[in-house]
């Protein structure tokens, strides 16, 4: 065959820089499986670094262009489609984006040939590293897809047989039902079923459609990796798509296959207000897409019946929707309506029922309106509840007042929101957003604070509760002495009673306290946003962390603004928020959570590591517990390495604490703190003052020592001015962690990184 090739295949990465392989990986091997069709002529393989203006003229002559390299962005295990010309990437630029190859194409030589771009989902993308385990599984993936659809020669109709397994948050989404439909429409047969790492997908087809399947697993499942193996095509059976009956069992943690709590729908939303639908004005509305999730879960994996819903048996219309493949309710695990699910009653302060109407919640919006103060029973918790204009809930030192109210529109006449605050207010999680008051526009409950928390409704009882009263809400989480928030009624009734006017309690019980988020408008942050309290809408979602632990850790934080820590594998797990442990009766409530987490993730940690203050009581219970082995970890170090441990830093760093006046300053390189020096407060009380003394110590250190980063953290650096001080002056240099809150569950995090490094490095020192 004379002139080029009619098909190539670029693919573009750095061999030497982890997932960034994975492009040149991809056509290595094209090259070993492909051999016959690169001699014939069909087809021809390339690689670069990157891609430049140049490669416009390896495009002459073909007929399919197919652009491979890696991608943090694409959902796993990849994603494949066209690209078209466009000039995004200018030709004057070295490094060009595919579709500005091809527009340098149509500049120079006309209408460029039909390209597409296969992305495979990367992880990391160090100099030196390897390509990891995740990446490996999508580019066998990846490869399997081309050779099936689009080499010289495929054959896309042969039948094959496949195990799909997909890792991540793929308990309470409706992923299932989501396959079945989709394997349905592609004329697949097979099953899908929870494991305890995510789904299996046992399915037989045509190539093309398996391929399609795979390409086409929806973005509402968060989804860590997807492994494929070809199975003997005779040993499938059926002639349908079915789901599996979950049954717990088999090796290693089930607790990341559950998402967190979801925020109500926008169509279940319309349900609870739409005229003559069933569900309008139920409280406990949901579907696959929005409810309940790690509040109400009971074991894993995740099914109604590993739910407090498990008692609500659904009636006929519910069990006919959830089996429907065609409803929007199909394969929604907590399916109700006011014929067979929970129902709200309202109580006296001494627990006699005060309406009997019938409509327990609009009873409630009356007495709201009215002036009174009530206790309302969500998934998560109770919390105080009262008209804003009217009446403020008892007054809390850890963070301003937080506001329900109905929009977006609603918060932003409340509060200055930025960009960054409004995305937050509309994320699944719905958080608190902290922002500062619109001059003259508080509710009058709370006129002359400086800031307010605006939150959004989570549940359909907070939208039909602030729908009916139609005013701003004042919100306080009830908490046990001021630690986890109250789940259990009777332990609300007997505290609650005497400072409330009435209660609206559930019959659906939570099986934990999850809280609202807490997030602060900082312009100085990245994304714009400084994460205070990590709750719901974060947990149980892990972090990732650079390098597995050898056994699992559990990290038990500190007493002030209470988080703990288990730590499976390479995932770090964090409770939601658990307050502030000062009493015997809210150390308890802690330790329940803290177990509880450890059962929903199937271990008990023989490794614990704990504040180095003895006196703390959650280092009271790490040094009372069973352990094989306890770190006892300085609250200086903590804060420092739960950054490390967020951002996947693996080199020595200059780090910052400032927790109270004066801050300290140190060099950490891996578990190691080498303390530098102590920098004394100035006389002022301007933040700018101290980030300037700070500056000039940091920058000498990291003259001295060819450092790069610096680590900001300690809980002074909740306050902006002194974040945004800091960063202006370290000139590029600082980091803090994103996700973790420096006030809290940092404390968790750095314990259990310093547990993981320490006992590494032991593990992989050379014998004496």
């Amino acid at each position: 065959m004379s002139g080029p090739a009619p098909v190539l295949v670029l693919g573009v990465g750095n061999p030497s820089r982890g997932d960034d392989a994975l492009g040149p990986r991809f056509v290595e091997a094209l090259a070993r499986a492909l051999a016959d069709e690169i001699a014939s002529g069909a087809l021809e393989l390339a690689t670069d670094f990157q891609l430049q203006p140049e490669h416009a003229l390896d495009l002459v002559g073909r007929t399919q262009v197919v652009f491979v390299d890696a991608s943090v962005d694409a959902p796993p295990p990849f994603r494949f489609g066209a690209v078209t010309a466009t000039s995004a990437g200018a030709a004057m630029s070295h490094a060009l984006a595919p579709g500005a190859v091809l527009e340098t194409y149509r500049r120079v030589y006309g209408p460029p040939p039909p390209a597409a771009v296969l992305a495979i989902r990367g992880e990391r993308f160090e100099l030196g590293a390897p390509l990891t385990p995740r990446a490996a599984g999508h580019l066998a993936a990846a490869l399997r897809f081309f050779l099936d659809a689009l080499a010289p020669g495929a054959d896309p109709t042969a039948r094959r047989r496949r195990r799909i397994e997909v890792e991540g948050e793929v308990g309470g989404v409706g992923l299932r039902a989501w396959i079945v439909g989709a394997a349905r429409g592609l004329g697949l047969v097979g099953t899908v079923g929870h494991t305890r790492g995510g789904l299996a997908i046992d399915a037989t087809g045509p190539a093309r459609a398996l391929d399609a399947l795979l390409a086409a697993l929806p973005s509402h499942a968060v989804l860590d990796a997807v492994r494929v193996h070809d199975l003997p095509l005779g040993a499938a059976a059926g002639d349908g798509f079915a789901i599996l009956d979950s049954a717990p069992g088999g090796d290693g943690p089930i607790g990341h296959g559950l998402a967190p709590d979801l925020a109500l729908c926008a169509a279940c939303a319309a349900d609870v207000t739409r005229a003559g639908d069933r569900h309008r004005g139920y409280a406990f509305t949901s579907c696959a897409a929005c409810g309940p999730r790690l509040a109400i879960a009971t074991a894993l994996p995740y099914d109604r019946g590993a739910t407090t819903m498990a008692r609500f048996a659904p009636c006929d219309a519910c069990a006919a929707a959830s089996a429907d493949p065609h409803a929007r309710r199909f394969g929604t695990q907590l399916a109700a309506c006011p014929a067979c699910g929970p129902r709200l009653w309202l109580l006296g302060p001494n627990g006699a029922i005060l309406d009997d109407s019938g409509d327990p919640l609009a009873a409630a919006a009356t007495r709201l309106v009215a002036g009174e103060l009530l206790a309302i029973q969500g998934a998560g918790g109770f919390a105080l509840v009262s008209d804003a204009t009217r009446r403020a809930p008892p007054a809390r030192t850890d963070a301003p007042p937080a506001v329900l109210v109905a929009t977006l529109e609603d918060a932003a006449a409340l509060v200055e929101l930025e960009d960054a605050g409004r995305a937050a207010l509309a994320t699944s999680g719905r958080p608190i957003v902290v922002a500062p008051v619109r001059a003259g526009t508080a509710p009058a409950a709370l006129a002359g604070r400086p800031e307010l928390g605006v939150v959004l409704p989570h549940s359909a009882l907070e939208h039909l509760l602030v729908a009916t009263v139609a005013r701003p809400l004042a919100i306080e989480l009830a908490r046990v002495d001021g630690g986890p928030a109250l789940i259990d009624r009777d332990d609300a009734l007997a505290r609650l009673g005497p400072q409330v006017d009435a209660l609206l309690v559930s019959e659906l019980a939570s099986a934990r306290a999850v809280e609202p988020s807490l997030v602060r408008q900082q312009p100085a942050a990245p994304g714009g946003l400084r994460v205070v309290r990590r709750s719901r809408g974060f947990a149980p979602r892990p972090l990732r962390l650079a390098a597995p632990a050898p056994q699992p850790i559990l990290a038990v934080g500190g007493q002030d603004r209470a988080c703990a820590c288990v730590v499976v594998g390479d995932r770090a797990y964090l409770t939601p928020h658990l307050g502030a442990i000062t009493t015997a009766a809210a150390a308890a409530a802690w330790q329940r959570a803290v177990e509880d987490l450890e059962a929903l993730l199937g271990v008990v940690a023989p490794i614990v590591a704990h504040d180095l203050d003895s006196a703390d009581r959650t280092a009271r219970y790490a040094l009372a517990r069973a352990a094989a082995r306890r770190f006892a970890v300085p609250r200086a170090v903590a804060h420092v390495l739960a950054a490390v441990a967020e951002l996947h830093l693996d080199e020595p760093v200059i780090a910052v604490v400032v927790e109270d006046a004066d801050a300290e300053l140190g060099l950490v390189d891996g578990p190691r703190w080498h303390h530098v020096a102590t920098v004394a407060a100035p006389p002022t009380a301007d933040p700018a003052d101290l980030a300037s003394a700070l500056a000039a110590a940091v920058t000498a250190q990291v003259a001295d020592r060819g450092l790069r980063h610096v680590v900001l953290s300690g809980e002074r650096l909740e306050e902006p001015a002194l974040e945004a001080a800091l960063r202006v002056r370290l000139a590029g240099r600082a980091v803090m962690a994103r996700e973790v809150p420096v006030s809290s569950a940092c404390l968790a995090l750095g314990q259990a990184w310093f547990a993981a490094l320490t006992l590494t490095a032991e593990a992989t020192a050379p014998p004496p």
